[in-house]
């Protein structure tokens, strides 16, 4: 776990509450836009597929709530992705498959 954030009210920055993991191979995966209060980690915690991060919300720069995520390798992009209106759910629960 690199970094999170969970104190972002509304629109507040742009990526709202954020979890950042840093994955073994140098990837960093972005989950942002999470609910307020919504992070389920902390900066240090090991997290593994199938671990519960966050819950889904609109926090930061959105109109509709969505799940943004991406991945970036040395800061530069790798993929990038956001899940619409109704999937993921405001403040719905979703894990990795295992």
């Amino acid at each position: 776990m690199v970094q999170t954030e969970d104190e972002v009210r509304g629109f507040g920055n742009f990526a709202g509450d954020v979890v950042i993991v840093e994955h073994d191979d140098g990837v960093r995966a972005i989950y942002a836009h999470l609910a307020h209060h919504g992070v389920e980690v902390q900066v240090g915690d090991a997290v593994r597929v199938g671990d519960l991060l966050g819950r889904s919300g609109m926090t930061g720069r959105t109109l509709y709530p969505h799940l943004h995520v991406h991945l970036e390798r040395d800061g530069a992009p790798v993929a990038l992705g956001f899940v619409g209106i109704g999937a993921p759910r405001f403040g719905v629960s979703y894990r990795a498959p295992l």
